[in-house]
């Protein structure tokens, strides 16, 4: 009897420690929506008001070289910007201004914090950015919160980011299903069914890549076999240890690195020394800024892109106008795409700034744009490999 009344007190008291933890986590999730909530009537107000549209990108330094594609589309952004106003007439007959900070490359906390302040301003209508993929959940986190639309140009979209009501963020860059996609059919060409895959052990791209890869194969069965060894250092011990350990049990066809350009001569070594006589598939990690051979002789497939949105005439006009080559670089074509789809999302709802209708606007067509294989190619080329 007594033990009986002590569970009962016990069990009481528990649901009203839980119900009280429960109360305050529903709290702050419903303080949480009411900030955004009022954030994004205050930015819809604010911007609609302005007698401009901001544009708001965190850049990374020029003389970071491991940051080569985010400077080609810095440069991108401004031609945009420019042409957009000369020869467009802005966005719904307002000027377009590009606000922007650089931040030394590698420095995250900068980074972040100068996406925060940016954001933090009312008159800002949409954030681009981030251009590293470790970056995506703290800065679309930050961005949600603030309530502004979110567009990476050269980052994807992580499996393992949380789920968000009305998520704000979209990404310009090609799915990874299309590089996964393609890099599975050059393999089976190449007989390839047993592959080791060697990847970075934080949220890089590399690493995002991965796990996709692993879900893919998971539902298309493409591979007999497909194993993964993470690494925090090519140098360390405990990846030689681990592929040491595995390498001999599993009679790996091929390698799938998912790092960067800066770890792949270690990489080589490593293999060389494991006696591991087989083919390197990589992501596009190591295809820019400088095409090279690279020598390695069981062979090295690196992808290469190439993407074909219909550009206007006079976008190409005025490249030449402004002294440029006239060649449409990755960068140029990704800022082109960008500022156009901003341009098409406000302009087709009346002009009338909605962030939450900008985000499904813009994921519409980059949806529509990929669903065309006309758009966007990728192909893996042998012993063809970019020299940071």
């Amino acid at each position: 009897m007594i033990k009986n009344i002590l569970i009962a007190v016990l069990s009481v008291t528990l649901l009203a420690v839980v119900g009280f933890k429960v109360e305050l986590f529903e709290f702050d999730l419903k303080d949480s929506r009411n900030y955004r909530d009022e954030s994004i009537s205050k930015r819809m107000t604010a911007v609609n008001k302005s007698a401009v549209i901001n544009l708001a990108t965190v850049i990374y330094n020029d003389e970071d070289k491991s940051f080569y594609t985010s400077a080609l589309i810095e440069k991108g952004l401004e031609l945009m910007v420019d042409y957009v106003n000369e020869k467009k007439g802005g966005i719904a007959g307002k000027k377009v201004v590009l606000n922007k900070i650089k931040v030394s490359g590698g420095n995250e906390q900068e980074y972040v914090a100068s996406v925060q302040s940016l954001c933090s301003e009312k008159k800002m209508a949409l954030c681009i950015a981030p251009y590293n993929s470790l970056l995506i959940p703290s800065v679309r986190a930050l961005t949600h919160y603030a309530g502004i639309p979110l567009v990476s140009p050269l980052t994807v979209r992580s499996e393992k980011l949380p789920y968000l009501e009305d998520d704000n963020f979209s990404s310009i860059f090609i799915p990874l299903d299309a590089w996964i996609s393609v890099f599975m059919n050059e393999a089976a060409r190449n007989g390839v069914k047993r592959v080791l895959i060697i990847s970075p052990e934080n949220n890089s791209y590399g690493d995002i890549f991965s796990t996709a890869l692993e879900r893919y194969n998971n539902q298309k069965k493409n591979f007999e076999w497909l194993f993964r060894i993470n690494y925090n250092d090519m140098l360390d011990e405990d990846l030689e240890y681990q592929l040491k350990l595995h390498v001999a049990d599993y009679r790996f066809d091929a390698v799938f690195y998912a790092g960067t350009f800066k770890d792949f001569g270690a990489l080589k070594t490593l293999l060389n020394q494991l006696n591991l006589k087989i083919p390197i598939y990589t992501t596009d990690e190591l295809m820019e800024p400088k095409i090279v051979h690279d020598d390695y002789k069981y062979g090295l497939y690196v992808p290469f892109y190439e993407l074909n949105p219909k550009i206007d005439e006079s976008f190409k006009l005025f490249l030449r106008e402004k002294n440029q080559d006239g060649e449409l670089h990755v960068g140029i074509i990704l800022a082109y795409m960008l500022v156009d789809y901003i341009k098409i999302c406000i302009e087709d709802n009346g002009g009338v700034y909605s962030p939450k209708k900008i985000t499904q606007d813009m994921n519409t067509l980059i949806e529509q744009f990929y669903k065309s294989d006309s758009n966007y190619k990728i192909e893996f080329i042998r012993n063809t490999i970019a020299k940071e």
